[in-house]
């Protein structure tokens, strides 16, 4: 029993761990902090089934734990601890990947908030078993303690008895012999009564008051059951409302999972819709760049056939500027000798006039 009591110890400080564990907000979370929470309650589930195992153990050698269903809450444990195993496996899978994961937002809330609400089922079951199982060993324990307290104190108080008996007895035949020998009594038959009577009056004095303990032990025992009975009637209802809490919770998990779906339908939706858009606007950017090259490939040949009639054009007009720069040249030098004949003609015209050389016309005439 005093197994059983220490198990259950370590079972509620294993509950107590579980409960300290800080409040997640699930819709804020992101796939890391899921898998720690996941890997804790993985542990706590295995330590917990591990301590459940040991109490079947326990229960097999106390027949009074019987009646407890200790293997359906084993049954339980093994059915979370598979459950945590497998998403631990998936959740870390997807860590590892490196896609990117749209639907994280969405499964991650509804994937912790689901396990967060079985975990919760599995604490509730687990702390029944142990009120329970310690309320049955508690109150085997106390009937044992004050049944051996009362034996022990019997016993004693019976010993005590005896030994006084066999005092007396020893004191009876020393007298005897001295009588019968001619000595002198130490104590007389009335003093001996008196001692007698004496004794008997301390053990009926003892005797009642055993009495009186017994009867409060019972009554004490009767309001212990009583106690224990209204504890059951408690404990039933707690099991209503629990089979109460645990119908709604799987009716707002069927909602859950229905909303889940219609969100994955939807992210899958706008996924195939981002990825007809993505496919479109490649397409319009590569006939973008097309028309991009094809009007710069016309500009280009634009520029250069203009580029070409331009150096004709400017290559005809340095002609023309030739022509223009040899006939200034040449009016340049008419004007020069001009500029040099009207001089001439002003000094011919302002000197007298001279009556002709015949010899120097004839000389004239002779050189032309």
């Amino acid at each position: 029993m005093s197994n059983a009591l220490l198990l259950l110890d370590q079972l509620h400080e294993e509950l107590g761990k579980a409960k300290a564990l800080p409040y997640i907000p699930w819709q804020q979370t992101n796939r890391q902090a899921l898998v720690s929470r996941l890997k804790e309650w993985h542990a706590h589930t295995k330590q917990s089934r591990e301590l459940v195992q040991l109490l079947i153990r326990e229960q097999i050698q106390n027949p009074e734990l019987k009646e407890i269903q200790v293997g359906e809450v084993n049954e339980l444990l093994h059915q979370n601890d598979a459950v945590l195993s497998r998403n631990i496996t998936f959740e870390e899978e997807k860590l590892k990947s490196k896609k990117l994961d749209l639907s994280e937002s969405i499964t991650v809330p509804t994937l912790g908030s689901e396990m967060d609400a079985r975990m919760h089922q599995q604490w509730l079951s687990l702390h029944r078993l142990t009120e329970r199982m310690q309320l049955v060993l508690r109150k085997t324990e106390h009937n044992e303690s004050n049944t051996k307290e009362l034996e022990s104190k019997l016993f004693g108080l019976l010993k005590t008895k005896e030994t006084e008996l066999e005092q007396l007895k020893k004191e009876r035949d020393v007298l005897k012999r001295e009588k019968f020998f001619g000595n002198v009594t130490k104590k007389s038959h009335l003093e001996m009564e008196q001692e007698m009577q004496g004794l008997m009056h301390d053990f009926a004095i003892e005797r009642h008051v055993v009495g009186d303990h017994l009867e409060q032990s019972r009554k004490k025992l009767e309001e212990y059951s009583a106690n224990h009975a209204q504890m059951e009637n408690k404990i039933k209802k707690l099991e209503h409302l629990v089979h109460e809490l645990t119908k709604k919770h799987v009716e707002i998990q069927g909602i859950l999972k229905t909303e889940r779906d219609f969100a994955r339908k939807v992210a899958l939706d706008l996924e195939s819709e981002t990825a007809t858009l993505r496919a479109t606007y490649a397409k319009e950017l590569l006939n973008l760049e097309e028309n991009k090259h094809r009007i710069k490939r016309e500009e280009r040949e634009k520029l250069e056939s203009k580029l070409q009639e331009m150096e004709s054009q400017t290559k005809s007009q340095r002609a023309h500027i030739a022509e223009l720069e040899a006939l200034v040249r040449e009016k340049e030098r008419q004007v020069a000798r001009l500029a040099e004949k009207l001089p001439r003609e002003k000094e011919e015209a302002t000197a007298p006039e001279q009556l002709p050389n015949p010899f120097t016309k004839r000389k004239k005439n002779s050189t032309f």
